[in-house]
């Protein structure tokens, strides 16, 4: 079976009826079990949601997808970092992991961005030192956006799929297949690559 990925940023776009992708996000999810394995990932500490509040436990996260009826989606767990991943939903990481997170990171930052929230504080006068806090927002959707990605390759799966176009285009989408993400597609995109029922 198909397997393809989404990110997070799918739970907002499922919520919010006035998205005009959401009706193609609709017929990729009706597919999940069918013609398609669909996951999502597991890196939702690091977004914000339409309430801009934050699953804060494996458990909320999980009753977040069971509220719009995802809980049957795979899984995709990220590697674990403290204080950004659920401990029951991450994988530990190798030298290998942290080498292709930083490969990856390379590709989607922008320059303003360091992969060392250390060195993104300081580059921003944060005194801040909780990374969950409003002050690392730009750096949290980055390092979402990297984690997601990773978590994609690192299980094998076919596609990655996302309402974050912006990000995967172009030659970025080039290098990140280079890295092994195998292929990126939108939600409008993919309906029309997919076997959808």
């Amino acid at each position: 079976m198909y397997s393809v990925t989404l990110e997070w940023n799918a739970v907002m776009t499922w919520e919010d009826d006035a998205r005009p992708s959401r009706p193609a996000l609709e017929r990729i999810i009706e597919s999940h079990g069918q013609t398609l394995d669909v996951g999502i990932v597991t890196t939702a500490a690091s977004e914000n949601t339409r309430r801009q509040s934050l699953p804060s436990t494996a458990s909320e996260f999980r009753d977040r997808l069971s509220r719009i009826g995802w809980s049957e989606l795979t899984l995709v767990n990220t590697i674990g970092i403290y204080g950004l991943t659920y401990f029951e939903l991450c994988n530990w990481h190798s030298h290998a992991d942290e080498e292709m997170v930083s490969e990856l990171w390379s590709v989607i930052a922008p320059s303003t961005v360091p992969e060392s929230h250390h060195e993104f504080a300081e580059m921003n006068q944060i005194t801040e030192t909780d990374i969950s806090k409003p002050a690392f927002q730009k750096w949290r959707n980055v390092w979402c956006d990297v984690y997601s990605i990773h978590a994609h390759i690192r299980s094998g799966r076919d596609a990655f799929v996302t309402g974050d176009t912006k990000n995967f285009k172009g030659d970025k989408k080039a290098k990140l297949q280079a890295v092994g993400v195998n292929e990126i597609y939108s939600y409008c995109e993919a309906v029309k690559v997919f076997p959808i029922v």
